[in-house]
């Protein structure tokens, strides 16, 4: 608070949890309830942004849990259709992964191994 010829001047700081900050210069006695008034506005407007933001991130997210139904011998995987399919296909279409392909140690002595024969 500090005193001007034309009376004085309020100002009130207002910091919510949230991080964000409301400094209201205003004159006349109603000042706490004008800054709180503009503090709430803001405020309401930050976390609801905040709330889409964090919804549209939920909308984006694909988890696989639960059993995952997959042949032993070959590694493709039952899907709900009951159709058989290749695990990568069957993963990319339900996360974000993506697959790279590459030979094993061990897969790639034992193909050699095959070849020579």
């Amino acid at each position: 608070m500090s005193e001007t010829p034309e009376g004085v001047v309020f100002a009130s700081r207002l910091v919510w949890r949230s991080g964000v900050v409301l400094v209201a210069p205003v004159l006349g006695p109603l000042v706490p309830w004008v800054a709180a008034y503009f503090f709430v506005v803001v405020l309401h407007a930050t976390e609801r942004a905040a709330r889409r933001e964090a919804q549209a991130a939920l909308a984006q997210v694909k988890h696989l849990h639960g059993l995952l139904p997959i042949c032993a011998w070959c590694k493709r995987v039952r899907n709900d259709a009951n159709y058989w399919e290749q695990i990568e296909s069957y993963i990319s279409q339900r996360s974000e992964a993506t697959f790279s392909h590459g030979i094993c140690p061990e897969c790639h002595t034992r193909l050699g191994r095959e070849l020579d024969a």
